[in-house]
């Protein structure tokens, strides 16, 4: 009897199997299949330029230079193999690819599009700046601005695979990215010295970048160790679903299934940010994430959390490409030394807005400001009641230290529910994502368009997010604060003038 009940149930089991993996395997034809209905890849899709950086080609001693030269010869062959091909006869007014199209910006080495470093004389710290996935050095261009004010020297550096074609992001790894962020940091230290601090800021994968370098310099005495980490919207938390980003190249390979390591398929109109997205870009993403977070876990489990530079973070509770709750689950819940801060951006909760709002946050907002062990300083950003679109930032202070409250001089635009992720780092005067573009450029922060749902090419989800950060001048303060050079130099700066 036990013999018969043992092989019924291996015979369930093994039916349970193949049924699975029938299942998996349609679903994975269907999408395969599907993706055939993609528009048709560009150019900018399908080349790989050779004179892209990779880390495996390159020696340790490898520095900005080499970097920046190397860099000339890639936008020289992105001209060459992809500009200069494009059929002069086919003009198309969306393409950052056209001459003649308002979205392209050139070459020149001033777009932001490349590495830009800014210079200032006698500079009081440094910092690197890093940007996201798919993204440019102009996602840093505002917070370099405001560092560039308070006397800092800020090197803003294009990550490989970036500010060129979606195609080449298909080819380009975290550890690219990561052997990139040393070089950088290595450069600004040798240009304010030993006795000047320097800083590491990164948005959304550049900010989980930051997190793996400042980790790294626990274990290893080589790397130059930063005073300070500023993130934006950093990408802690990745949805595990990025697990099955790579399960394409089963068939992506073979030409007929080709679109099928592509997300989508996009017109590039946006003339600093790839529209199109391959599967690759968010693996790689998940990939950095899974690493930051597995640091974080030996660093606790090893007593060395403390360790780590004071990090300050710019989040918004509602972000639809990395997730919120990591970010305090996994990093700022395991500080207890009260030097770092969270600020999160909350959603507008302005009374009949409020009513519309899908999912409810408060769960994860009023509990921080409800504990009484934080071990660093909490911000929420939200309305002052829910009769008033004005804004006001509730501080919840280290250690059951109390709260405070600072009403900002700015409310909620009109018809503005939430931020985004895309809006954190970008002020409303951008010229491009702001909320009043320059009337010469495509402005995309001031895009409404109108008509019938499945007309575009490009996506109306795409279009409607907010492209902006309103609340951008608060965060620019706050920056400043915790940045002990630059709020020295902005006293300053404020004492001369009188």
């Amino acid at each position: 009897m036990l013999i018969k009940s043992v092989r019924w149930i291996w015979k369930w089991i093994v039916r349970l199997t193949v049924l699975v993996i029938s299942i998996v395997a349609t679903i994975y034809l269907v999408r395969a299949f599907d993706s055939r209905r993609l528009p048709d890849l560009e150019l900018w899709h399908t080349v790989k330029l050779v004179n892209e950086f990779r880390a495996d080609d390159f020696a340790d001693d490898f520095d900005l230079n080499d970097y920046l030269a190397l860099e000339e010869r890639l936008f020289t062959e992105l001209e060459e193999r992809v500009v200069d091909k494009i059929d002069p006869s086919v003009h198309r007014f969306f393409n950052r690819y056209d001459r003649e199209s308002p979205t392209y910006v050139g070459l020149s080495p001033d777009v932001w599009n490349r590495t830009q470093e800014i210079v200032v004389d006698e500079p009081v710290a440094g910092i690197v700046l890093l940007h996201g996935c798919t993204d440019s050095p102009y996602s840093s261009r505002a917070i370099a601005e405001v560092f560039r004010q308070q006397g800092v020297h800020v090197l803003a550096l294009r990550l490989p695979g970036h500010g060129t074609i979606p195609g080449e992001i298909r080819h380009a790894s975290w550890q690219d990215w990561l052997a990139v962020t040393r070089m950088g940091v290595r450069h600004v230290r040798s240009v304010v010295g030993e006795d000047k601090p320097v800083y590491i800021g990164g948005y959304s994968t550049g900010g989980a970048l930051a997190l793996e370098y400042a980790i790294d310099v626990i274990d290893d005495p080589d790397l130059e160790p930063v005073d300070r980490l500023f993130l934006f919207s950093p990408a802690v938390g990745i949805t595990r679903f990025a697990v099955f980003s790579t399960w394409h190249r089963l068939l992506s390979g073979i030409p007929y299934f080709r679109k099928f390591e592509w997300t989508g398929i996009t017109p590039e109109f946006d003339s600093y940010k790839y529209n199109s997205f391959p599967k690759m870009a968010g693996h790689q993403v998940f990939a950095l994430a899974q690493e930051v977070q597995a640091g974080l876990n030996s660093l606790e489990e090893r007593g060395l959390m403390g360790e780590l530079p004071p990090m300050i973070a710019f989040h918004s509770v509602v972000d639809s490409t990395v997730l919120t709750p990591p970010l305090v689950e996994l990093v700022f819940n395991k500080f207890v030394d009260g030097d770092s801060r969270l600020v999160l951006f909350d959603v507008n909760r302005w009374g009949p807005l409020d009513e519309l709002l899908r999912v409810r946050h408060e769960s994860l907002t009023e509990g921080l400001l409800a504990r009484n062990d934080l071990g660093y300083a909490f911000t929420l950003v939200t309305n002052i009641d829910e009769y008033s679109l004005e804004v006001i930032a509730r501080t919840h202070l280290p250690n059951d230290s109390g709260e405070t409250g600072e009403r900002l001089d700015t409310t909620w635009p009109r018809g503005v529910f939430s931020l985004s992720h895309v809006a954190i780092p970008f002020s409303p005067d951008d010229p491009l994502y702001g909320a009043d573009p320059a009337p010469e450029i495509l402005g995309l922060g001031a895009m409404t368009p109108r008509g019938e749902r499945g007309v575009l090419t490009m996506s109306i989800d795409q279009l409607m997010r907010l492209r902006f950060n309103p609340f951008f001048d608060y965060m620019a303060s706050q920056i400043v604060t915790f940045c002990p050079p630059c709020a020295q130099h902005q006293a300053s700066r404020e004492n001369q003038d009188e």
